[in-house]
């Protein structure tokens, strides 16, 4: 069940003599998440053709097909990365064994990344799904969707760079590289999708306003107010960029068992990603839409003033 893989995934320790089967065991628990997480958006998509029509059920239609063609290329990946993993110990373990082989490693972190590359793609898996599924009942973000399908390809790509280290050139390797970039392109799919549809759904700021009929003066103040809400917006999205770098700093130092955000990170992974998302989320929807015409006083408009002559 979903549940039952998600409590795999966030498994965090792993004794160094159980680090192949846990290796292989976290690729299929992930392999088999992704394909639930298809199962849900394909449901989804029945869903939303029963219940919708019109520009709301394209939107949803287009979101829902590139998350559906996202899921199906990150299986792919994950099948074609434990395949290249079997390359790799076969070729390297000599006469020990497999659990010899990743021991042996293990102390170069190669282990490590892969097995938290792993748990990293079928959790963001995971959270993307659940995001589409609340987009569809309309309890969801646009920009949550956006965030989450950057984060797949993030993750993704920390799969892809962990399972070509130790490989050799040939025909596994070659097809992960083909897979991870067709995933790259899926993903952005989903995020041209997604915006596209947050397009259509809302309405531009700039159509409330008719700006021709202001005057100079109510030009102004309008132009100072966006200004303002601009440079606002910008500081906090540099603190939320800020909060980030602190996260993954900390998630990678050696000595994160003292650092309280890397240990709450390491405690509910999925958790600290999905409250990344709503952060990153509010920001983007933080800003306050630009006055209305009711909000000005348009009954009479003044001139503009003309510019006073130079005695020079």
């Amino acid at each position: 069940s979903v549940m039952e893989n998600l409590r795999k995934l966030n498994e965090d320790t792993v004794n160094e003599e159980q680090l192949g089967t846990a290796l292989v065991a976290e690729l299929d628990v992930a392999a088999k998440l992704v394909e639930e997480s298809a199962a849900r958006i394909a449901a989804l998509l029945q869903d939303a053709r029963e219940r919708m029509t019109g520009t709301e059920l394209a939107v949803h239609e287009a979101i829902l097909d590139s998350c559906t063609n996202l899921m199906d290329f990150i299986k792919q990946l994950i099948i074609t990365s434990n395949k290249l993993q079997k390359e790799i110990v076969e070729s390297g373990r000599g006469a020990g064994s497999a659990e010899d082989f990743y021991c042996r490693n293990s102390r170069f972190r190669w282990t490590d990344g892969l097995l938290s590359a792993s748990k990293a793609v079928g959790l963001r898996a995971q959270t993307l799904t659940d995001l589409a599924d609340l987009c569809v009942k309309g309890q969801g973000n646009f920009d949550e969707l956006i965030v989450a399908s950057r984060e797949i390809t993030a993750s993704t790509a920390q799969l892809m760079a962990a399972s070509r280290v130790k490989a050799t050139r040939g025909e596994n390797l070659t097809k992960l590289e083909v897979l991870s970039k067709q995933v790259n392109k899926a993903a952005g799919q989903v995020v041209g999708a997604s915006q596209s549809g947050k397009t259509s759904t809302e309405k531009s700021s700039t159509e409330n306003v008719d700006f021709s009929k202001l005057s100079y003066t109510q030009a102004k103040r309008v132009e100072m107010d966006t200004q303002v809400k601009i440079l606002d917006l910008e500081y906090q999205l540099e603190r939320e960029r800020a909060k980030i770098r602190e996260i993954r700093k900390s998630a990678y130092n050696e000595a994160n068992a003292a650092n309280p955000v890397a240990t709450q990170i390491n405690a509910a992974p999925q958790k600290a990603q999905e409250n990344n998302l709503r952060e990153l989320a509010s920001v983007l929807n933080s800003a306050p839409s630009p006055p209305s015409l009711i909000d000005l006083d348009l009954s009479s408009p003044k001139p503009v003033a003309a510019p006073r002559k130079s005695l020079i």
